[in-house]
């Protein structure tokens, strides 16, 4: 969806992967990954990017009830209006032609 909506995309296979993937002005992940979870990787890439916009994205609503501070939240399954919302939300005033993760 996100590539279908103009983004450019850099996928990786795990939370250590997209950490190494390079720079990025977004990222969007899932919450429950191998290794770490989506907050543990939005914590360690807004320590090399502060402030980095993100989005994470559950098919589980009772793993993501905790306290998620400013990091919006989308629940699976879920059209593509929404993510549009979602991902406008987290970006809040980063270009439309940012590269996600």
């Amino acid at each position: 969806m996100l590539s279908e909506m103009g983004h450019e995309i850099v996928q990786a296979g795990s939370g250590a992967q997209a950490l190494r993937a390079g720079h990025y002005d977004a990222l969007v992940s899932d919450y429950l990954m191998p290794g770490m979870t989506g907050m543990d990787l939005a914590a360690e890439a807004r320590l090399v990017v502060p402030g980095l916009p993100v989005l994470l994205i559950s098919g589980f609503a009772d793993v993501m009830d905790g306290d998620t501070g400013d990091i919006p939240r989308l629940a699976k399954p879920f059209r593509q209006g929404e993510l549009v919302r979602a991902l406008a939300q987290a970006m809040d005033g980063v270009g439309a032609d940012a590269a996600l993760v």
